[in-house]
């Protein structure tokens, strides 16, 4: 569960990264030749599917328009600030019982 819920937040931030910086833009909302403004969320998928088959967003430079590291570093984020929860209620309940 952990997984999937670092891997969607990271979707979110991810998805609005890559939408609101000035060096990348237009990726899944987009104005198309008929002048209006689209969602394309397939060019979001394509965006996040790109490192398996572009070998350079796998360097360390270009690690924030990598999906797949980002979501790795926000499941490890979330797994300690787990781990640190767990063990402060451990010690919560060892020292409430001793009193």
């Amino acid at each position: 569960m952990l997984v999937v819920t670092g891997m969607f937040i990271y979707l979110i931030i991810f998805a609005s990264y890559i939408e609101l910086n000035p060096l990348i833009t237009n990726i899944w909302y987009r104005i198309e030749s008929d002048g209006y403004r689209h969602f394309r969320l397939s060019n979001l998928f394509n965006f996040i599917i790109k490192p398996f088959y572009v070998k350079e967003l796998w360097f360390f430079q270009y690690w924030d328009l990598n999906y797949w590291i980002g979501s790795l570093f926000t499941i490890l984020i979330l797994h300690s600030v787990d781990m640190i929860m767990l063990r402060i209620n451990v010690f919560k309940n060892i020292f409430y019982k001793n009193i």
